[in-house]
């Protein structure tokens, strides 16, 4: 019976959690800019994430971004090939036959980046007092280059602000001024239209931070359209 005894301590203690995710919103952007060499994807979802067995729920804000790099490798003739076409997964051609003549056809390969990461609690309320001191950021000021970042370990997200004064020394009002916003995640990155950012200030972040005051205070998950402004 003794030999039993001993053998039951060693057998390992198997624990069991159910974890249920509550993916409360997603929004997604892609940004394409005219000409450039670069694109860019951002995914955010805000999640509740439920573990049963410990009776706890964490409040999540995930970002998600891609970002892909086209760069031309060279030119090979082609008699036969129309339109463009993919080689591989990451390499294609643009050009092709015109008017039955031999062109010059380029070969571009696509690098692709990825990075994700996720806020949580107490993070997130610090993010959104961040997007609203943007808002106050001094465009005016005698520096050219100004930068405002948010930063929460391989997460930066934040604006910088260029300013030309044309030579001028003298501080001039609203002078071809412009703000970049940026998302970035180790060594990807996500650039903003100043459009996409309003959104994100004035639509997207203020349903989430309303949700989560709502299960803060009540312990309830609500749907997410109930805190739309109707």
């Amino acid at each position: 019976m003794k030999y039993i005894l001993f053998l039951l301590l060693f057998i390992p203690i198997i624990s069991f959690s159910q974890v249920v995710t509550d993916h409360n919103i997603e929004w997604t952007l892609n940004n394409n800019p005219f000409f450039a060499k670069t694109t860019y994807e951002l995914k955010v979802r805000f999640d509740y994430v439920m573990d049963k067995s410990k009776s706890d729920t964490l409040t999540r804000l995930i970002f998600d971004i891609k970002e892909v790099n086209a760069t031309v490798e060279g030119k090979v003739n082609t008699e036969s090939f129309s339109g463009s076409g993919i080689l591989s997964r990451n390499v294609s051609l643009i050009g092709g036959l015109l008017g039955g003549s031999v062109s010059n056809t380029e070969v571009v390969k696509y690098n692709s980046k990825s990075g994700q990461f996720a806020l949580e609690g107490i993070q997130i309320d610090s993010l959104s007092r961040f997007i609203t001191s943007i808002d106050s950021f001094s465009y005016y000021n005698e520096i050219f280059n100004r930068s405002m970042v948010y930063k929460v370990g391989d997460l930066l997200f934040g604006v910088m602000v260029t300013k030309d004064y044309a030579g001028k020394t003298k501080k001039i009002q609203n002078l071809n001024v412009e703000k970049n916003f940026f998302l970035k995640i180790g060594e990807t990155n996500f650039i903003f239209k100043e459009i996409d950012f309003i959104e994100f200030k004035k639509e997207i972040l203020p349903l989430i931070m309303k949700s989560k005051r709502y299960f803060e205070k009540y312990k309830e998950i609500k749907n997410i359209d109930d805190f739309r402004v109707k």
